[in-house]
């Protein structure tokens, strides 16, 4: 009687009309939220990051003394770079978090 019960019991528990079906869909829509939400959270920070940065070169290219040749090749090479980041946030970044949600 023991061991029916035990087999009885690992059979039906985890399977399909057990208690525990409808936590894996729970946890599931829980895992594809908070992912949505930090991979949102992310791409806000990072832009907010390099628009920043790239601000505040605005600012400093207007003063004189900065506006040297060394300094132009600099910005421009930042401009590029920011555009960079951008599509590899927007690209690989977003491409992994969506992994990230189909194997939680």
């Amino acid at each position: 009687m023991k061991v029916v019960r035990c087999q009885y019991l690992r059979d039906v528990i985890p399977g399909p009309r057990g208690p525990f079906y409808e936590i894996s869909g729970w946890a599931k829509e829980d895992a594809e939220e908070a992912l949505t939400d930090v991979g949102d959270k992310l791409k806000q920070k990072l832009d907010d990051l390099l628009g920043g940065v790239q601000k505040a070169f605005e600012r400093m290219k207007r003063k004189k003394e900065n506006d040297t040749p060394e300094g132009q090749k600099f910005r421009r090479e930042l401009h590029e770079l920011v555009a960079v980041a951008r599509e590899i946030l927007g690209g690989v970044a977003k491409e992994s978090l969506d992994l990230c949600k189909q194997y939680k």
